[in-house]
């Protein structure tokens, strides 16, 4: 068996944006019956807190069951046990070649070659702890975004790759 490639997403709490784009490109991976990739998530300080209920709701309808996801926080151990770290947010992508010296897409320059963040809720919403219904309007759509760019994330990988 050959060895899998190991992608990882990152942004800062994983428990939205990266573990989104990990639990939607494993579904996507396994129903297309690629096994080449062994894929998975962190942030880059993951503090304990939990996964909203629209994104596990949303993940849900999906068919995706990610109510065991556990965090992880991304450690050097991490970037060097993985072949392709993908950033969710700009900030990440600097955080990134800044204090662990490699390079990493942004996850929408490998889909549609934009050097733009999947923003968080916090970015997005200025009233975000008052405005639930924003904030549930928001979510389920970065989670379509994340969804419909997946399969050109996928074949971007697979041409990096050469695959």
């Amino acid at each position: 068996m050959a060895k899998k490639i190991k992608i990882r997403f990152v942004c800062s709490g994983n428990v939205f944006r990266s573990m989104v784009a990990e639990y939607l490109m494993k579904n996507l991976l396994r129903k297309q019956g690629i096994s080449a990739f062994q894929v998975s998530s962190a942030g880059i300080t993951a503090k304990t807190q939990e996964i909203s209920p629209i994104v596990l709701a949303s993940l849900k309808e999906r068919g995706i069951d990610a109510s065991g996801h556990k965090q992880t926080k991304l450690t050097q151990e991490i970037v060097d046990d993985t072949d392709l770290l993908i950033a969710m947010g700009i900030n990440h992508q600097v955080f990134i070649q800044d204090t662990r010296w490699v390079k990493v897409p942004v996850f929408n320059e490998l889909d549609y070659r934009e050097h733009t963040p999947v923003y968080d809720v916090e970015e997005a919403i200025q009233d975000y702890a008052t405005n639930p219904q924003a904030v549930e309007k928001y979510e389920r759509r970065a989670i379509h975004h994340i969804e419909k760019w997946i399969p050109y994330v996928i074949k971007s990988i697979q041409d990096l790759f050469h695959i």
